[in-house]
């Protein structure tokens, strides 16, 4: 359906540019700058995704007057440069070419090939290794917040549940969050310290620092809301960051060696597999 649509829609749009496509053209060519033609699967996925037959008319216009001024341009680059400027830019295209093919392949090659599965014991001890490098930007915490309507008739339970935190309590609040007018209630988990506290709106940057110095658990509260906050740990930039924080980054550091080392060894195979079938050779030049 969208071909046809769009084989009427282009039949409208030649007849509003004044086009008139000579008898003896191509199949579907619906342009032609010089020798070269446009065809309609050239421009089908650009054009397919119209509205409405004016938007439709405006694309492929669009497109044809773009594919040509392209065409005549390069046409013009032919004729007006020199030979040497050609002759660099085919060697930049022809550079280009190879780089765009073998890069896919090798791409292609290390989905299949390679094992990115990284274990714990192999994070852990590039962590280990490593720890030295890994130094806090930021302070990060562990901890949990509710926030909550001054009047809600839960209020005492909530308080005392959100302080205990036993599993059951978890559960508890787990099963009435739809009172809660935010929340948080993963603790175990390491978190920029200041977008956990931007969400306690009694608080302002310059409370921060203060607000972690002290007890764990404190109620805060606005003119509307209650702020119900426990603080499990803390660490400041500058400390060594935390196994579990940093471990996506080792991962990905550890697949990006595998893939380095991969490629590395691939090289050396694929030369010496040409070598042995005679498939490539090094020419003594003083022979």
């Amino acid at each position: 359906m969208k071909t046809k649509a769009l084989l009427v829609v282009l039949g409208v749009g030649l007849i509003l540019m004044g086009c008139t496509l000579s008898q003896g053209r191509p199949s579907k060519a619906i342009a032609r700058v010089q020798n070269e033609y446009l065809f309609l699967e050239d421009i089908q996925g650009s054009a397919s995704s119209f509205q409405n037959t004016n938007d439709s008319i405006l694309i492929v216009n669009n497109l044809i007057k773009n594919w040509a001024i392209k065409q005549l341009l390069l046409n013009k680059a032919f004729v007006n440069l020199s030979e040497a400027e050609v002759k660099r830019l085919n060697v930049l295209v022809q550079s280009y070419k190879t780089d765009l093919y073998t890069k896919t392949y090798k791409e292609k090659l290390v989905k299949t090939k390679i094992d990115t599965l990284i274990t714990r014991e192999e994070i852990s001890e590039y962590y280990e290794l490593n720890k030295r490098n890994f130094k806090l930007n930021e302070s990060l915490l562990k901890g949990r917040y509710i926030r909550i309507l001054k009047e809600n008739y839960n209020m005492k339970e909530i308080v005392k549940r959100f302080t205990r935190f036993a599993e059951n309590d978890i559960v508890f609040l787990d099963s009435i969050a739809l009172q809660f007018s935010s929340f948080s209630l993963n603790d175990s988990i390491w978190v920029q310290s200041q977008k956990f506290l931007n969400k306690i709106y009694p608080l302002s940057k310059n409370d921060y620092n203060k607000f972690l110095k002290k007890s764990k658990f404190q109620r805060l509260e606005d003119s509307l809301e209650v702020y119900l906050v426990h603080i499990n740990e803390t660490l400041k930039r500058g400390d060594v960051a935390p196994l579990d924080y940093v471990k996506p980054t080792i991962k990905q550091i550890l697949t990006n060696k595998r893939k380095v080392e991969f490629s590395r060894n691939f090289n050396n195979e694929i030369l010496h597999d040409a070598l042995q079938k005679n498939e490539f050779e090094i020419y003594n030049l003083n022979e």
